[in-house]
């Protein structure tokens, strides 16, 4: 559901709603503002699944859509089966991308997503979803129009933060070194400096032997 500006240009023909599905052909392009994908949580599936990892279980939201303030793409149909490759969701704390199939005649689809979480507006993140701000997470949703299936891939989100806590370690590594040589050319400039001024005392108090003053 939500504010839709659609361009269709499609053909059909048939006698029955079935063969019309059928035979539908053509291309479509679409834009839906301040909506909702109804039957599918995007957000409270990523926190089941990470929640899952640590035997925890979040608070449910007890909605099962998903909103959004912009949903985008197109998308060639062929006999019925719409193919879309550029899907775009902007919804709250998250930015969605994906591609797949939508099939009208056996009220099926098969997508593949990839969902960041991000901060909306500079407002409060969801906790449930702060440790995994920024990684990419792979998402499949496949079945029937009415009981789609959603399942997120937690294995290769580790994996991004694995990597992304490593380049975080190194950062920190690599500050502490930096802090470290700066703090030992300093330390090497004041003993130095300290060295400079034992050097003109010595020589100072030998000027004043040689000529007794």
């Amino acid at each position: 559901k939500g504010q839709a500006n659609m361009f269709v240009d499609v053909t059909t023909q048939g006698d029955y709603v079935d063969v019309l599905k059928q035979q539908l052909n053509g291309k479509l392009n679409f834009i839906f503002k301040e909506g909702a994908i109804i039957g599918v949580d995007v957000t409270q599936k990523i926190k089941e699944a990470k929640a899952a990892l640590s035997n925890k279980t979040p608070q449910s939201t007890g909605k099962n859509q998903t909103d959004f303030g912009l949903m985008k793409g197109s998308a060639k149909i062929t006999n019925g089966v719409l193919n879309n490759q550029d899907l775009i969701i902007k919804a709250t704390f998250l930015q969605i991308t994906g591609s797949g199939t939508v099939n009208l005649p056996k009220e099926n689809l098969q997508y593949k997503l990839e969902a960041a979480v991000t901060r909306s507006n500079q407002s409060q993140l969801d906790p449930d979803l702060k440790e995994i701000e920024g990684v990419a997470v792979p998402i499949a949703i496949t079945g029937p129009f009415t009981s789609p299936k959603v399942k997120v891939d937690m294995k290769k989100v580790l994996k991004a933060l694995a990597k992304q806590r490593l380049k975080v370690k190194e950062k920190e590594l690599k500050k502490k070194a930096q802090q470290k040589l700066k703090e030992k050319l300093k330390t090497k400039k004041l003993e130095n400096k300290l060295k400079d001024k034992l050097k003109s005392k010595k020589l100072t108090d030998k000027f004043k032997k040689l000529f007794k003053f």
